[in-house]
């Protein structure tokens, strides 16, 4: 994967003369980064008029309350930007006393570091560029949304809080449907073959993102699953991934992830689980995919036609095997089923963080992938997702 590119040059002069003309070197060249910085910086939107364009998409809605949010954080954070840099260029031509902060900005800023005082309001990085560019990215994706429209896909790891992103999401899809509880509605997946650029409109439930990488795998495109990484590659980027929310299913066989009616008619494998903690019960079966799709009332869910194994599973139960087909709500990504093939699918519940920090502060959330191995295969390689790599 090639770094992005950065809107500052990060390099510095080896033959840097000695004594006072150090300081003044010094200074000059961080005068040349700040006015850059002020040249490049978006300007705050207006309380007012925040509020406004909030009142029109509606204020109380979930993902108006999160957007809410976090243009407060980014507004906060470009005005402390401004006034870092702007004091820092007078202190610089001796019009303001240069103060320990803004020495400790200067010295960080020569050494194409993030100041302190910005990473305390902001997010993890390693190089000053590096975060510039991503503030401007994090603006472009948000003031879009705020003076636009909802963004088709979200860049999900762009946010302040994503764990909040998920949250409302959660939210609105449980209010599409009275007499769900927050609390019974849990967050489903499932990854497309498409990549950001290629997506035309938004999901017929729950959101598109985009802005994830794979470490300790690859990702196989047409078959849609994890494979081994390749050589020389640690980090692979997943197509665009469809996030939306259900009712934790009742006891029962469903699928551990989530579909769609987008999947094409044909024969597909699954593993199928059992219990409404998602446990999985080892059976593995070859779906039918019948071209006449229906829907339940009640359920966002696509119901299709399964076949279930002829041998009865030890856990046998008349709800789950009878006489008829059984119609089961498809909760997992389907692989499509190779003729001649006894491979099963499996499901790696992938956990995903914001960086390569694989800390309790930046976990996110878990995604469930297909995979032809079973998750212990995964976890000894400890296969997770990642929102940055740098």
């Amino acid at each position: 994967m090639e770094p992005k590119e950065t809107v500052l040059q990060e390099s510095r002069n080896e033959d840097m003369p000695l004594g006072s003309n150090v300081r003044e070197s010094q200074e000059s060249l961080v005068a040349h980064v700040c006015h850059e910085l002020l040249s490049k910086l978006p300007n705050s939107i207006a309380p007012y008029r925040l509020r406004e364009r909030l009142e029109t998409i509606g204020l109380l809605q979930p993902m108006t309350i999160f957007l809410r949010q976090e243009m407060e954080r980014m507004n906060k954070l470009l005005r402390l930007v401004w006034s870092t840099v702007n004091d820092l260029l007078l202190a610089i031509e001796g019009v303001i006393v240069m103060s320990q902060p803004l020495h400790e900005a200067m010295d960080a800023i020569f050494e194409a570091k993030i100041p302190s005082v910005w990473l305390k309001f902001s997010w993890e990085s390693n190089k000053l560029g590096f975060w510039f560019t991503e503030l401007l990215e994090r603006c472009t994706q948000l003031f879009a949304w705020l003076l636009e429209t909802r963004p088709i896909s979200f860049w999900m790891t762009g946010f302040f809080n994503p764990q909040g992103f998920l949250t409302a999401l959660r939210q609105e899809i449980a209010r599409k449907h009275p007499g769900w509880s927050l609390d019974c509605v849990v967050l489903v997946n499932r990854v497309t073959r498409m990549h950001v650029d290629e997506v035309r409109e938004y999901p017929t439930d729950g959101v598109y993102v985009h802005g994830l990488y794979l470490q300790g795998a690859a990702w196989d495109h047409r078959n849609c699953r994890l494979i081994e990484s390749r050589p020389k590659q640690l980090f692979d980027s997943l197509p665009v991934v469809n996030l939306t929310a259900q009712l934790e299913v009742s006891p029962g066989v469903y699928l551990g992830g989530f579909s769609t009616p987008e999947e094409p008619p044909g024969k597909y494998i699954f593993r199928a689980v059992k219990s409404k903690r998602v446990a999985p019960i080892g059976m593995s079966a070859r779906a039918n995919v019948n071209a006449d799709r229906k829907r339940k009332p009640d359920d966002s869910g696509a119901i299709f036609s399964i076949y279930l194994p002829e041998e009865p599973y030890k856990y046998k139960s008349p709800n789950l095997f009878s006489d008829n087909k059984p119609k089961v709500s498809l909760a997992a990504p389907l692989l499509p089923h190779e003729e001649g093939s006894d491979a099963v699918s499996h499901v790696y519940i992938a956990p995903v963080y914001k960086n390569t920090h694989r800390s309790t502060d930046n976990f996110i959330t878990t995604l469930k992938l297909a995979c032809p191995k079973s998750s212990d295969h995964w976890i000894m390689r400890s296969v997770a997702v990642l929102g940055d790599f740098r």
